[in-house]
């Protein structure tokens, strides 16, 4: 509609243009006024010609606005065709579908096609809206809000990240986004916390354990609580599985859980025994032979890290990591 508008207005500023030489051509200010007029109706096609711009092709500035007036301004009259083709030819730039969105990109190593894990549709362009600061708050706010509800892993970070936004109505949306998140977890632990007071059954028990030490993991794992709170967070969390292993409950996810709260607090020999005992569960044994290779691997022991990953059948978790695995187990 915009667009419409100040087309109509360069044409109505260039048809009075044409009217003041013919019918003022006697007058010495009527070729101000024509240069007036014309210079404003070559700013409106300007305009529209810029806001036409597709993003991901054309970097978007003043030079670019500068470019499109100069260039109306010096073919007056004829303007408006040299406007058309240029239009059109955006137009068509927008319309182009592109196919990177459309395949998995692949590259090739030796004999062997090596495929390339791909992101969601759009997630970059929201990134990109989200840590560029010259981008309007109306889109950074629906792009936070679009990241959330497409990608909750990855927009966590973007949202602490925000919380230091030099725009205060973006500061506000995460504070208040992260608050809600908050307050959500919390209020289940209380729930969970409530219901183990009246549950009696030792089985259930330990399930309801399990669910609170993997919420005060998630207040870590997500960075949602403050830094200062992640020690204690963690302990809670590592207190819970410990608990639920005691009502015999014993789970791949204790097991599991308990040797990333290690990592995570960097006690490696623990982490190593919970993982050993969590690779005794053989349904989810791929799950946790990345977490042991990538000890070895910090701890120099490389020919351990690809000897472990040689036990690995799948890597559907995760395309990037089925590459390297590949490579090394000389598939």
């Amino acid at each position: 509609m915009i667009r419409i508008f100040f087309i109509f207005l360069s044409l109505a500023c260039e048809i009075l243009a044409i009217i003041s030489i013919i019918y003022c051509h006697g007058y010495f200010y009527s070729i101000y006024f024509f240069i007036f007029l014309h210079a404003f109706s070559a700013i409106s096609l300007a305009y529209v010609s810029y806001i036409s711009l597709p993003i991901r092709r054309y970097k978007k500035n003043y030079q670019t606005i500068f470019i499109f007036f100069f260039i109306y301004f010096f073919i007056p009259i004829f303007e408006f065709l040299c406007f058309l083709i240029i239009y059109l030819i955006l137009k068509r730039t927008h319309s182009e579908k592109s196919e990177i969105f459309h395949i998995n990109p692949e590259f090739e190593i030796g004999h062997k096609i090596i495929s390339v894990a791909g992101r969601q549709y759009g997630e970059g362009s929201v990134v990109s809206r989200l840590t560029d600061t010259k981008v309007p708050i109306n889109l950074q706010q629906s792009s936070l809000l679009y990241l959330i509800n497409k990608s909750p892993d990855l927009s966590y970070k973007f949202v602490k990240q925000s919380l230091y936004n030099p725009q205060d109505e973006i500061r506000l949306l995460a504070f208040g986004l992260i608050s809600n998140i908050e307050k959500d977890i919390n209020s289940k632990i209380m729930e969970l916390k409530k219901y183990l007071n009246d549950s009696n059954n030792k089985n259930n028990k330990g399930e309801i354990y399990l669910d609170l030490a993997n919420l005060y993991w998630e207040l870590v794992y997500k960075n949602i609580s403050d830094n200062e709170f992640d020690d204690y967070n963690l302990k809670k969390s590592k207190q819970y599985a410990l608990e639920s292993i005691k009502e015999n409950y014993k789970k791949f996810e204790n097991f599991f859980l308990l040797g990333k709260i290690s990592l995570k607090l960097n006690d490696i020999e623990q982490a190593q025994k919970y993982f050993a005992e969590s690779l005794h569960f053989d349904y989810f044994k791929d799950k946790t032979i990345p977490y042991i290779a990538g000890i070895y691997f910090n701890e120099k022991k490389y020919s351990e890290s690809k000897k472990i990953f040689e036990n690995m059948k799948s890597h559907t978790l995760n395309n990037k990591l089925k590459n390297i695995i590949d490579l090394w187990k000389n598939q």
